[in-house]
């Protein structure tokens, strides 16, 4: 089972050469053209699906005065992949606002950057898990970094990031997809033939804010 798109891209590349012939399920794809590229190599699995357009709508509403988003990203495909979603949506949002992307900066960068930060700005916490020098971190363990060291609202995608110090936003659920995919491993191992199996699309999850970031 592969888990994102990096360890998608590593099983269409070199999977048959490192496991062998071996039936190859995955979750947590974010760009489309992996997932199709997969499913015409016979993988099955689950598609992730994040709804930056409703987190950005419900967040504008919250802050009548921003302008300006911020996304915290890396260069990983899954980074790249976020950050292709939120370009597109950006001309259907309720109002115009500008996006920057901070990609791969330092912590102390970061907080360097955070002090230039005003109530026009709103921060959304895309899957920044390295740095600039190939150092990974913690993801939770970040998230929660920049919600303690950043003044302005900070915003997610994802259900796991609640309670790390995001006001929330349409959160996806990974462990739901984690569960599909084990479930079509399941029905394979069950003797359903991989060809019998279809590759589904997660939800896009659910609105889900933290009381005490509301505040």
């Amino acid at each position: 089972i592969a888990v994102d798109d990096d360890a998608v891209r590593f099983m269409l590349d070199h999977g048959k050469s490192v496991f062998g012939p071996r039936p190859v399920f995955f979750c947590g794809i974010n760009a489309p053209p992996l997932a199709m590229e997969a499913e015409r190599a016979g993988f099955k699995g689950v598609v992730e699906t994040i709804d930056p357009r409703s987190t950005l709508d419900a967040a504008l509403r919250l802050h009548p005065s921003a302008s300006r988003v911020v996304l915290l990203t890396d260069s990983t495909a899954t980074g790249r992949a976020v950050e292709q979603q939120i370009q597109t949506v950006l001309p259907s949002l309720s109002r115009k606002v500008t996006l920057e992307v901070f990609s791969e900066l330092t912590l102390p960068e970061l907080e360097e950057k955070f002090k230039a930060f005003d109530d026009r700005t709103l921060v959304l916490m895309g899957p920044m898990t390295r740095s600039h020098n190939g150092v990974t971190t913690d993801y939770r363990t970040l998230t929660h970094w920049v919600s303690t060291h950043c003044d302005q609202p900070v915003y997610g995608f994802w259900r796991f990031q609640i309670g790390e110090g995001i006001v929330g936003g349409r959160l996806a659920d990974l462990e739901e997809q984690g569960s599909l995919a084990g479930k079509l491993a399941y029905q394979y191992l069950h003797g359903i033939p991989m060809g019998d199996l279809q590759t589904q699309y997660a939800s896009e999850g659910k609105y889900i804010f933290d009381y005490a970031q509301l505040q």
